[in-house]
């Protein structure tokens, strides 16, 4: 069985790059995916890449996907982009902050108005979009404070060439380090998105 099948994926930025091969993993893995991104069609953004062009890829390779243009920097873009994933598929499981902006540019060069974009779309985008995206979640529940103070404390005591670049759960990785004899939750009664097991 694929690794997110029946699974709902909603990825920002998803018209090239980082984005683009995302979407068509979890595509790949089995995952309805919501591709979102202010350029529809190519041409529309002087960036080689489009929305379009990603979801005929991702249907071209036997996958699902669906297309909807949100700029993540609007409040109102964010909800309709959530609505929109709703109305096609039901729910999401999965949200992929991916979309980003920056000027490479020096500070002394950085115009304000620049600035705040970028902290439009890197810092309060991914803010909005988790809010609504959240409440339909059963499993951002969260564990106990204990068993994540625990974990963090596991991270940074135990030998770095062991726990570095690690992706896993809290009681996972726990258990596998013998710091408790049990676990519950994702790692143990689901597997959560499967790419702890790699």
């Amino acid at each position: 069985m694929r690794k997110l099948e029946g699974r709902v994926a909603l990825v920002t930025g998803s018209y090239r790059g980082i984005g683009q091969a995302i979407a068509e993993l979890f595509a790949a893995e089995g995952a309805d995916v919501v591709c979102a991104a202010r350029t529809i069609n190519e041409g529309d953004h002087m960036l080689e890449g489009s929305l379009s062009n990603t979801v005929q890829r991702i249907i071209g390779a036997g996958g699902s996907a669906t297309a909807v243009a949100a700029n993540i920097s609007e409040e109102q873009d964010c909800r309709a982009l959530f609505d929109a994933a709703i109305d096609t598929y039901g729910k999401v499981d999965i949200l992929v902050n991916n979309a980003a902006l920056n000027y490479y540019v020096p500070i002394v060069n950085y115009d304000v108005g620049k600035w705040m974009r970028v902290f439009a779309v890197n810092v309060h985008g991914p803010f909005m979009l988790s809010r609504f995206v959240l409440r339909g979640m059963n499993d951002p529940k969260g564990e106990p404070l204990k068993i994540m103070a625990k974990t963090a404390l596991l991270l940074a005591s135990e030998p770095a060439e062991k726990v570095n670049g690690r992706v896993t759960y809290s009681q996972q990785i726990l258990k596998e380090f013998g710091w408790i004899d049990k676990g519950k939750g994702i790692g143990f009664d689901r597997t959560g998105s499967g790419y702890s097991q790699i």
